[in-house]
């Protein structure tokens, strides 16, 4: 081959192999790779791949939103157990009217008076609550000590003369004897004091300054306090503190946990002004 014609030939050859690589390279441009094991570590969005219409989503990625809670129904289901608790205890609480004879003042004057010198009577007040099969009335003991008579009154109006069988002036409680003339009252379950938990709701229904067959409620503020009891020397241990609003006419009725349940009797309230300050004790 001349020499001429050996350059024209390697020419051709060059431009021939060019063509062919820069078609390569477009080829390889237009291929698309799927990798399906491929994930970040660590992290937590969705895995996309090709295929379809469009991208598909891995649903094990996406969390569910979480449920909200409807206000409305959460002071519904509060209000709920009010409501409950007071129906279904209410016919076993009792307000207590109490009568002490006290002579008349003018019957010690070393002069006379024309006035009358017929005996007076001191009324006080309480509450109570049925404790057993039997009827039987527990109440504080600082609300029949010393008394004349004693008369429980019903959520339904019926009233009775009760008879004092004992009490303790060391625990502040007593329990009354009732004769009735009809079927006994159910008594209200008890609870268990010892599983009461500082923050649970507490429920007080008394007759407070003589309001009959009120509700108030709190929560149990401590558990285990010790307080004086009354004019005794002895103390009460355990005993809940809690912050439902108990008032004089309180005394004697139960504290109750969101159950209808029995936790313990008021008794005391620790006050300047001798209304609830938010500080009222029940003996468990």
């Amino acid at each position: 081959m001349q020499p001429y014609f050996r350059k024209i030939y390697s020419t051709l050859v060059i431009i021939a192999l060019s063509l062919f690589l820069i078609s390569c390279d477009s080829h390889s441009q237009m291929d698309t790779v799927v990798v399906d094991d491929v994930e970040d570590i660590g992290s937590s969005s969705p895995k996309y791949q090709s295929g379809g219409t469009g991208s598909e989503v891995d649903s094990s990625h996406i969390r569910e939103p979480a449920p909200t809670l409807d206000a409305e129904l959460i002071v519904a289901a509060q209000e709920k157990v009010f409501v409950d608790t007071y129906k279904k205890v209410v016919p076993s609480i009792v307000q207590i009217s109490t009568s002490r004879k006290i002579d008349d003042p003018f019957q010690s004057m070393p002069f006379d008076f024309d006035g009358p010198t017929d005996d007076r009577f001191q009324h006080n007040g309480g509450s109570g609550f049925v404790w057993d099969e039997f009827g039987h009335i527990v109440t504080n003991h600082h609300v029949v000590v010393g008394v004349d008579r004693v008369t429980v009154m019903f959520h339904d109006g019926g009233e009775y003369d009760a008879e004092l069988l004992g009490s303790d002036p060391d625990s502040d409680l007593a329990v009354l004897a009732v004769n009735y003339d009809g079927d006994v009252p159910s008594a209200i379950a008890i609870g268990n004091s010892g599983d009461v938990a500082v923050g649970q709701i507490a429920i007080a229904i008394g007759s407070p300054f003589g309001q009959d067959f009120s509700i108030t409620s709190g929560i149990v503020s401590a558990v285990g306090r010790t307080i004086k009891s009354g004019n005794s020397p002895f103390s009460i241990p355990k005993v809940l503190q809690t912050d439902a609003p108990i008032n004089p006419g309180n005394s004697g009725g139960p504290l109750l946990n969101r159950l209808g349940e029995v936790i313990g009797v008021n008794t005391q309230i620790i006050s300047n002004t001798g209304a609830s300050s938010g500080i009222g004790f029940a003996v468990p």
